[in-house]
């Protein structure tokens, strides 16, 4: 026989003799509770009101097996939660607050294709935000009214609403609703246009003025002679933009031609400086 076995025997033999031995009905009650406890708590109960009881010897036993085998491990005390950063809320841009961008027209054939492109706001409100913007200089600056609502409009080029918080209520992800194209390529008469803007989530984009956590927005647009003859037949192009609540504006777009001939020429806009209040 194993030597656990002969250890039950032993301790069965030695209660039946110790029940024989004890006169006190109390004692042998209380034993016969905590017995076949695997509690610890309720074997020392019984050694702590008997501490030389007839049972002394098996209760010692019994709490020593119970105390060697696999102790429970306590669950590690959770690490306290890093509260994430509170997201930038939006704000609406104040008059004087300037951006910096470069603007890259890398398949234009005629002229330069990189310029620099300056925007500064002359006055804000909650609904409208009217800014001006010069290219490498000139004057006099183009000035242009943003208002609520998703446009597709020209500033240095072919651009999608600057400002998101003019947007309105902006989805995490989804369409932004109905775009309006006041572009001047699309309101000439040559070409009949079309365009439609979701957003896809939340990133980080780099640029020449630094790193920022941006909502980023697609814009696919489309657009189809209006009439014979004039000129491109039809083609379409998609425009990414990220826009960053610390910066108030977009700090990147890019504009690529997707299909049939491109009556928008291709092009970067990334931020290279800013000052906002």
């Amino acid at each position: 026989m194993t030597a656990r076995i002969l250890l039950a025997i032993a301790l069965s033999l030695a209660a039946a003799t110790a029940v024989a031995q004890t006169s006190d009905p109390a004692e042998i009650a209380f034993w016969e509770s905590v017995r076949d406890s695997k509690d610890p708590a309720e074997l020392r109960a019984y050694l702590q009101r008997y501490p030389n009881g007839t049972f002394a010897f098996l209760a010692q036993r019994r709490l020593a097996n119970l105390e060697s085998g696999a102790r429970p491990v306590a669950p590690a005390a959770a690490a306290p939660a890093t509260p994430a950063e509170p997201p930038v809320a939006w704000t609406i841009p104040s008059a004087g607050d300037t951006w910096t961008y470069s603007l890259r027209e890398p398949k234009r054939r005629v002229g330069p294709s990189d310029h620099t492109l300056v925007v500064t706001v002359a006055s804000a409100s909650a609904g409208e935000v009217t800014d001006q913007a010069t290219i490498d200089g000139a004057t006099p600056a183009q000035q242009a009214q943003h208002v609520r609502g998703a446009h597709l409009i020209a500033q240095g080029a072919s651009v999608f609403s600057p400002y998101l918080q003019l947007l309105g209520n902006v989805p995490a992800v989804g369409s932004v609703g109905r775009v309006r194209i006041v572009d001047p390529i699309c309101n000439s008469g040559r070409y009949v246009c079309d365009a439609s803007a979701r957003v896809v989530g939340k990133e980080i984009v780099r640029v020449p003025a630094g790193s920022f956590a941006a909502s980023k927005i697609v814009v696919q647009q489309s657009w189809a002679a209006a009439f014979a003859g004039a000129g491109a037949a039809r083609g379409g192009r998609t425009l990414t933009i990220w826009y960053s609540p610390e910066a108030k504006r977009a700090v990147k777009y890019a504009s690529r031609t997707t299909f049939g001939s491109p009556a928008i020429e291709d092009f970067e806009i990334e931020l290279v400086s800013y000052k906002v209040n």
